[in-house]
């Protein structure tokens, strides 16, 4: 059983509890969910959620992942990022993003990079001028300062926009501890408080340079050869994926 999961306090904004709160008077209408998720990463979860005291009978679809399991392009169009990385050594580079609905002090920033730097690793950090603070800001177009002297010895990349599949910061830290392929940085209770570059540094290291890591990116390796052979000709993305389109085609 897993222990200690953090509380979804403080994840949703009041406005967003009271959209939710609105969807519910029209739940009597559908016949089912959708889920962006694989059975092989949440098959459990999907199981109990069938279960008719939950579920009411409805149906359920994990027909996730949304996004391209495969990056794929001429050599020429290949984006430099990726011709970098062909030159590193392979399982040596740590990819940092943190998706679409999170953003930064710049003072968070700046611990992220020192971080990064005296962790000593190889990494690709995604960093939009969208991760600042308050895009409503008068000075939003002002562009994010890394800390005079930082070694670029790893590749940062700056993106205007970027749309990655990713759940709430309550969400992936849940799914670290239940599937055992990520660290916490810092517990859910102090997530208002700056994360200093120093736990920055000791997470990356245990990651990328320890048995503990080693061990959570073998089973990260493992979930997605899972999910990119579930979405192949019989696999159970592809079958859920049949299901769904048999179900939605049957009135017509």
């Amino acid at each position: 059983m897993i222990k200690d999961l953090p509380s979804n306090d403080g994840c949703f904004t009041p406005e967003f509890i009271k959209f939710v709160r609105s969807e519910h008077e029209y739940s009597k209408f559908n016949s089912g969910k959708i889920y962006n998720t694989s059975r092989v990463i949440e098959g459990p979860f999907l199981d109990l959620l069938s279960k008719e005291q939950i579920n009411k009978g409805k149906k359920q679809w994990a027909l996730g992942p949304f996004n391209p399991i495969t990056i794929s392009g001429p050599t020429q169009q290949r984006h430099y990022s990726l011709i970098w990385l062909d030159k590193q050594v392979p399982k040596s580079v740590i990819f940092v993003s943190f998706g679409t609905t999170t953003s930064f002090s710049y003072e968070q920033i700046k611990e992220i990079a020192i971080g990064l730097e005296q962790s000593q690793q190889k990494f690709i950090w995604v960093l939009r001028d969208a991760d600042k603070e308050n895009v409503f800001l008068d000075d939003f177009t002002k562009k994010i300062e890394l800390p005079k002297g930082w070694i670029f010895e790893s590749l940062w990349l700056e993106f205007m926009h970027g749309e990655y599949v990713n759940g709430s910061s309550f969400s992936r830290m849940a799914n670290a501890k239940i599937l055992e392929v990520g660290l916490v940085v810092k517990d859910w209770a102090q997530r208002d408080e700056l994360v200093t570059f120093d736990r920055i540094e000791k997470v990356v290291r245990i990651l990328m340079a320890s048995k503990e890591g080693e061990e959570m990116r073998k089973r990260a390796k493992d979930l997605s050869l899972g999910v990119k052979n579930a979405v192949e000709e019989n696999g159970v993305t592809k079958n859920e994926f049949d299901a769904f389109i048999a179900h939605i085609t049957k009135a017509i």
